[in-house]
């Protein structure tokens, strides 16, 4: 989270908050905290704790990690939508909210031979000697390689 503003002297806040139903399937973690390293990883939204406020600057950032919990089955779709509000004092200055999706569990069996092996290049080639080596793999394999 990114702020532009003056310099203020009254402190400024970023509220956070899930509906309740979703406070189990998402951790939200604050990786800013002023807290000594090894314990400033904590978790501010998450646990059935559908809420958090963390300090913010008027000019700065927050980094803030999300770590699905749950995968999208029959009765959750994946889709966690986390609030944002922007405050000084009581006075909501900016207001937002992400949508972000957790990816589904995809596990194929190990026990059969790959039939297909698919890898993305990058577009200023610096991958490339991987994907010789993976070409060379596949056809060792006597599989295919997609890129």
């Amino acid at each position: 989270f990114r702020t532009r503003g003056p310099e203020s002297s009254k402190p400024h806040t970023l509220r956070l908050f899930v509906k309740e139903e979703l406070s189990q399937r998402i951790l939200i973690f604050n990786m800013s905290s002023p807290v000594p390293s090894e314990e400033r990883n904590f978790c501010i939204v998450g646990f059935r704790q559908e809420t958090s406020r963390v300090e913010a600057p008027c000019s700065g950032e927050v980094d803030l990690l999300a770590l699905g919990t749950m995968f999208p089955d029959d009765s959750f779709d994946g889709v966690i939508e986390v609030h944002l509000e922007y405050r000084t004092d009581m006075v909501p200055l900016f207001e937002d909210k992400v949508a972000l999706k957790v990816a589904p569990w995809i596990m194929t069996p190990n026990t059969q031979k790959p039939k297909t092996f698919f890898a993305a290049e990058m577009s200023d080639g610096r991958n490339k000697p991987y994907l010789d080596w993976l070409g060379a793999f596949a056809a060792e394999a006597g599989t295919e390689i997609k890129k």
